[in-house]
């Protein structure tokens, strides 16, 4: 260890700083065609029934994080990572191809590139998690300030910005945003490229050894199966709930404008900043408290909102209001949602990696992104059953009910917490 210390010391965080640069590069490019999605259906260019079929393709690859995440372990995840950016510029051009020098609709390719894509998201999110999880053997602070920094910017890249410049350019041309995403990624991966040079030194030092009891074995699941910050059930319930509201209640909010795309871009801009300030607030608050302690906050504030939206829609609230109070409260909603979810995003994060170790810290992170995938492709699929994007009352009031599960299931006697400042 006093090795590694002194490697790292040498200079100590511009390699992370550098693998920050490149993930928000990806994201930028990324975002900026996913964001076009939800615009589409909601102009009409696709069918509703898009969006979960969609949603279960690319869940169906998220369910196997927890082979992809034994096999990346062993890996160094600025490989990976390359690897992944390389792969996104390849499929990229071949889409901006096919749109320039075919007669093949854009409106066919764009799905059809998305779903190419979908496993890269899937990938980068484990390698960067493990990525962290070395930065946490050397010191608890420096990962908990990478994964605040990466929590807030992943939406600021994401919703803030990209989406909803991405949703905007769909009435102009998909090439430009395919064309954009080229270019992002040619930056993500130079990033990535000098990041892997600088820690080349020391990033074999932090590869775990192998420890043949953290295997994973069937049996094994069921350890991470609880509601404790880091486990494997609390981030997948709530997926559960996101997936049967989420751009479905964007899509009902949206369709009582005169602008759909417009709605929804400023929609995707509060739930943004919301996730952004989120793990802010999350970093400040695990340095009192408990990491249950600020989970249970952020899920408490979760089910209040939820069961204020349905007993809203009830009671016909919205309806009896002006277009100004109307989406007033629709971003409020957005926006605090995002602040809950940003939180509890972090808590669990900086937990897993403190919980867990090598081996079995790549199972505990596969199990969890595998359930979160299983779980919000179900809920897809109920708030389609439902109609949410007709009428989202009852969707809210199974929102507000699956978060009361992981509310008074979790561990309240769980004392782990964060030893940093």
């Amino acid at each position: 260890m006093t090795k590694i210390t002194e490697l790292i010391s040498q200079n100590p965080k511009k390699p992370s700083h550098l693998m920050m640069m490149g993930l928000i590069c990806s994201l930028l490019g990324t975002m900026l065609v996913e964001g076009s999605i939800a615009p589409m259906i909601a102009l009409g260019f696709l069918p509703i029934t898009w969006l979960p079929v969609y949603t279960t393709v690319t869940r169906i690859l998220d369910v196997s994080s927890m082979f992809i995440a034994r096999y990346i372990h062993k890996l160094p995840p600025g490989n990976t990572l390359i690897f992944c950016e390389s792969a996104n510029i390849g499929f990229s051009i071949i889409a901006l191809a096919a749109i320039l020098f075919s007669t093949i609709s854009p409106i066919l390719i764009l799905p059809t590139y998305l779903l190419a894509i979908s496993f890269l998201p899937t990938v980068i999110d484990l390698a960067e998690e493990m990525y962290a999880e070395t930065l946490s053997r050397e010191s608890e602070n420096r990962a908990a300030n990478f994964n605040t920094t990466m929590l807030m910017l992943i939406p600021i890249a994401s919703s803030v910005v990209a989406r909803p410049i991405g949703s905007l350019f769909v009435d102009i041309s998909v090439s430009i945003i395919i064309f954009a995403n080229i270019i992002f990624s040619l930056l993500a991966l130079y990033f990535r490229l000098k990041a892997v040079k600088l820690s080349r030194k020391t990033e074999h030092l932090f590869t775990p050894q192998k420890n043949p009891q953290a295997d994973f074995q069937v049996t094994s699941i069921f350890r991470f199966l609880n509601f404790s910050p880091g486990s494997a059930l609390l981030v997948p319930t709530l997926s559960l709930a996101s997936g049967m509201t989420s751009i479905y209640l964007t899509i009902w909010i949206a369709s009582h404008f005169d602008s759909p795309a417009t709605t929804i871009s400023l929609l995707i801009f509060a739930g943004g900043i919301g996730t952004t300030i989120g793990p802010w607030i999350g970093r400040r608050t695990m340095r009192k408290y408990r990491f249950t302690s600020v989970a249970v906050f952020c899920l408490l504030l979760l089910f209040i909102l939820h069961l204020t939206g349905f007993v809203a829609l009830k009671t016909e609230l919205f309806l009896s209001t002006a277009s100004t109070a109307f989406i007033s409260c629709s971003l409020a909603y957005i926006f605090l949602t995002g602040v809950a979810t940003g939180g509890i995003f972090l808590i669990n994060v900086t937990a897993r990696q403190k919980r867990y170790r090598g081996e079995e810290f790549a199972n505990a992170l596969g199990v969890s992104h595998t359930l979160s995938a299983i779980l919000f492709a179900v809920g897809s699929w109920i708030g389609l059953t439902l109609n949410v994007e007709k009428d989202p009352a009852i969707a809210l009031l199974l929102a507000a009910l699956i978060t009361a599960i992981p509310l008074f299931a979790i561990n309240r006697k769980d004392t782990l917490r964060h030893e940093g400042n």
